[in-house]
């Protein structure tokens, strides 16, 4: 039988990692316990419940900065060319140069010159939309406008006159 103190521990690692935004399955592994028994404490433990909705809460605000991460400053990739990585050459100074005034590769690398790996930055335009309706729903939601145009049953008719009539 776990003790108290086990059972707590096992509590807070499974919070803690939900609030680093882990699935259940996930957090459920680092606290090394099942998913119905986090369910069974969710059920019985109204502090457990409480502190479960507070970590998701804060779950919530990590994948809400890293969707404005990947939006706004992008991830980098690196290039790669017919399965290879694409290198540039970078002076001393920390300028990109087409090639160093230098024979051989060894000398240029005598000389401070260094080769890097290139890297493409990736935006997430998909991300992007989101995160504005998120934060104006009223101007980026996705709406359609439907009319129509309906003819009064005739006893619907007939009602609507004997209402107009006794106004």
């Amino acid at each position: 039988m776990a003790t108290r103190a086990k059972v707590d521990s096992r509590k807070r690692a499974f919070l803690q990692a939900i609030e680093l935004g882990h699935t259940v399955k996930k957090a459920a592994g680092f606290a090394d316990i099942s998913r119905s028994l986090i369910y069974r404490w969710k059920d019985s433990d109204p502090d457990f419940s409480a502190a479960f909705e507070h970590a998701q809460t804060v779950a919530l605000e990590v994948y809400e900065e890293e969707t404005r991460r990947r939006a706004i400053e992008g991830i980098r990739k690196l290039r790669v060319h017919e399965g290879q990585p694409v290198f540039c050459w970078v002076d001393p100074d920390g300028n990109v140069i087409e090639a160093p005034p230098f024979e051989t590769r060894e000398e240029a690398l005598e000389a401070g010159y260094r080769r890097e790996p290139v890297y493409d930055v990736a935006y997430s335009d998909t991300l992007a939309i989101f995160r504005m309706k998120a934060i104006a729903p009223d101007k980026y939601c996705d709406r359609q406008r439907i009319e129509a145009s309906v003819a009064p049953s005739e006893a619907l008719a007939a009602a609507l006159a004997k209402v107009r009539a006794s106004e």
